[in-house]
């Protein structure tokens, strides 16, 4: 029986090409099931989070009252340093190297909302709306100020 070549399975080139062409497909569909928009919305609310809790670490931190305002597509923490109760503009902060008030980015708005937070990081309940191109995704903010 020389001379037949009996072949049983795959050859390791044949093997790495499929895992290949999975690879790419698999790749294609999640960019069409999870869209830019999901990815956008996401990250604005994820820097809002983010504020939420600055803020709120900043005011158990500081004898100074804390204010965390969203408008338009802006985020803004202010420290009311000489405590006359008017959170100037001046008076925006600089956490770990982030200069606010940030700007949540081209298309992006969020809900009209004023938190002012006391030493024990405790705040008014409130709910904020962020949204992106038509989609929108809602932040609650408990009066413990925990966001989620």
């Amino acid at each position: 029986m020389t001379g037949l070549n009996v072949s049983r399975g795959f050859s390791l080139v044949e093997l790495i090409a499929v895992l290949m062409l999975a690879a790419v497909l698999a790749a294609s569909v999640v960019g069409r099931v999870f869209s830019n928009n999901t990815y956008a919305l996401q990250s604005s609310r994820d820097q809002l989070v983010a504020a939420v809790a600055s803020a709120q670490q900043l005011a158990m931190v500081q004898r100074d009252p804390i204010r965390l305002t969203t408008s338009g597509s802006s985020i803004d923490i202010r420290r009311d340093q000489n405590r006359d109760g008017n959170f100037s503009a001046s008076e925006s902060v600089r956490i770990d190297g982030q200069r606010f008030p940030v700007e949540l980015g081209r298309n992006r708005t969020v809900s009209t909302a004023t938190l002012d937070f006391n030493r024990l990081g405790r705040t008014s309940a409130a709910s904020i709306i962020v949204g992106y191109s038509g989609a929108t995704v809602s932040v609650s903010v408990s009066a413990s100020g925990y966001a989620q």
